[in-house]
């Protein structure tokens, strides 16, 4: 039985099914089946390629995966009690949720988004700190200007105006350096 990534990289637009193959040892088989692709390192990359041999020790594992409507908790217990009725010699191991599996798998994912968005909130902090500080510095030196122009005429929401075209010109341009 081979998987997807493994027909579609050696027979692309044929079906996989009757050909053979030769293993690592020497001998051929023939393919009887195609499977899906599974994720074994992460769920971003992309799968591998998979040969899934017949095992001939006779010492066969068996991974059940179940899609249930109830609970999960009470479907994982009903398999294991199933399993123990059939043969209480069997064990079973590795038992768990598949949400649990999905959510180890991508917690190194969600790890770095979160430290992403925690140093990305704090960059846009510190960034507007800075430019209030730079705005606050840019409107005490121009202090004495601003009351002249408010003396010969202007009226303060054009000095308003003038004060935040110049603080969005210097974001701009710390937007565009940056």
């Amino acid at each position: 039985i081979v998987s997807r990534a493994f027909a579609e990289r050696y027979w692309r637009d044929s079906d996989p099914v009757g050909k053979r193959i030769r293993t690592s040892g020497g001998s051929w088989l023939t393919i009887v089946g195609e499977v899906g692709d599974v994720h074994y390192d992460a769920l971003d990359t992309p799968p591998t390629d998979v040969v899934y041999l017949p095992d001939a020790s006779g010492q066969a594992a068996l991974s059940l995966l179940v899609r249930t409507d109830g609970s999960e908790s009470a479907t994982l217990a009903a398999i294991r009690d199933i399993v123990h009725d059939i043969d209480p010699a069997v064990p079973t191991y590795d038992e768990g949720l598949l949400t649990d599996l999905v959510r180890d798998a991508t917690s190194r994912t969600r790890a770095l988004v979160v430290l992403l968005a925690t140093a990305s909130s704090f960059a846009a902090l510190l960034a507007a700190i800075g430019l209030y500080g730079v705005m606050a510095y840019g409107v005490s030196v121009r202090r004495r200007e601003f009351g002249i122009r408010i003396a010969l005429g202007a009226q303060p929401s054009d000095v308003t105006r003038m004060v935040s075209i110049g603080g969005l010109r210097l974001a701009g341009f710390g937007v565009a350096l940056g």
